[in-house]
């Protein structure tokens, strides 16, 4: 399945036998969004499906490369699927089940689109809604300051739009790295299932962590009187 304006899978095909998508990486136009509140100077969180007049020519397949060259597939999704562009376009596409965000850098009046994030099979009635998530920053991109502001966006998304009450995010336990960076928004630690995921066709242990709306939402309204949004 693939999404309206996506490119197709033969292109993606092709991209992936030599072409190098850095050099032809998708840009939207800001102005697509006048007074979006998901937004600071600097950057911008694009729901998926407000995406297609924002990204005309398509957005899934150049997010898939980039995951695939960066090698976080194997890193950051360890359920046991296949990764594979039709795998991610249909999980992606889905938007009944998986609702997805884009997270983006702002040059001029463009959006260059530097990761995703995600929450999936979200259960339960208002005052009571838990989902699982995840996020993902391409490579080039870790260190730099704005990717604090995009996760602090993409949080404020789920807990007010979406109406998440409690987030559930699964690691490898020795990506210490993902959980040390989730720590910073408030996550805690909650604990350690064995043989929960999967790496390179074994199953591995996986560390839990969890934030509540109430316990981020001081940490936001802070964030958002630095930042006069």
């Amino acid at each position: 399945m693939v999404g309206m304006g996506e490119v197709q899978a033969s292109e993606v095909l092709r991209s992936e036998s030599g072409d190098d998508t850095k050099d032809r990486q998708p840009e939207g136009k800001e102005a697509v969004i006048p007074g979006w509140p998901y937004q600071t100077d600097t950057v911008a969180l694009i729901p998926y499906d407000k995406a297609w007049p924002v990204f005309p020519d398509g957005v899934l397949g150049h997010l898939y490369l980039r995951t695939k060259q960066d090698g976080l597939a194997d890193i950051v999704f360890c359920g046991g699927e296949t990764f594979s562009f039709d795998w991610f376009v249909s999980f992606f596409a889905d938007t009944r089940k998986t609702v997805s965000q884009i997270y983006c850098l702002k040059k001029g009046a463009d959006l260059i689109p530097i990761g995703y994030c995600w929450v999936s099979s979200a259960s339960g009635q208002d005052g009571a809604r838990r989902a699982p998530f995840g996020f993902l920053f391409f490579k080039e991109y870790w260190g730099r300051e704005e990717l604090r502001d995009l996760v602090m966006l993409g949080l404020a998304y789920w807990f007010e739009v979406l109406k998440i009450d409690v987030l559930h995010g699964f690691t490898l336990a020795d990506n210490f790295l993902a959980q040390n960076f989730a720590r910073r928004f408030g996550f805690t630690d909650v604990g350690m299932v064995p043989k929960l995921l999967h790496r390179q066709g074994d199953l591995t242990d996986a560390r839990v962590v969890m934030l509540e709306k109430d316990t981020f939402e001081p940490r936001l309204k802070a964030w958002r009187d630095r930042h006069r949004i």
